[in-house]
C-alpha cells in the first residue's frame, strides 16, 4: 500500500500511459491497475493533492489527472503558474518543460 493512497481524503482517478506502469505498480500496487489497450487507469484516495498535482504535472502527456474537475483545475493553475515563472522540474533526472504539457493540458 502506497503512503499517498489511502483510504482517507479525496477519490482521484488518473490515466497512466503503459509505458510508465513500473511506476504506476510502485505507486499504487498492481492490484489498484486497470488496463486499457494503451492506458492504465487508477482510483484511489489521498490526503496529499499537492503530491498527486506535482507528480503528474511531472509525467508529461504520458499521464493525467481524470477526476476530481477540481483537481485538473489545479494542475491546470500549477502549470500555468510554473510557466510564467520559466521553471523547469527534475523528475528522475530528467528536466521537463511544462509548456509542452500545459498545451496537452488545455487541450482537455
Amino acid at each position: 500500500k502506497s503512503e499517498f493512497s489511502n483510504s482517507q481524503g479525496i477519490e482521484i482517478t488518473v490515466r497512466m500511459d503503459k509505458s510508465l506502469e513500473f511506476l504506476a505498480i510502485d505507486f499504487f500496487g498492481e492490484e489498484n491497475i486497470i488496463k486499457t489497450a494503451d492506458s492504465l487507469y487508477i482510483t484511489f484516495y489521498s490526503e496529499y493533492p499537492s503530491w498527486v498535482i506535482t507528480t503528474f504535472a511531472s509525467l508529461g502527456d504520458k499521464a493525467e489527472i481524470v477526476s476530481p474537475d477540481s483537481l485538473r483545475s489545479e494542475i491546470k493553475n500549477f502549470l500555468k503558474n510554473t510557466i510564467s515563472h520559466d521553471t523547469l522540474l527534475s523528475y528522475f533526472g530528467c528536466t521537463i518543460s511544462f509548456k509542452r504539457r500545459i498545451r496537452y493540458a488545455n487541450r482537455k
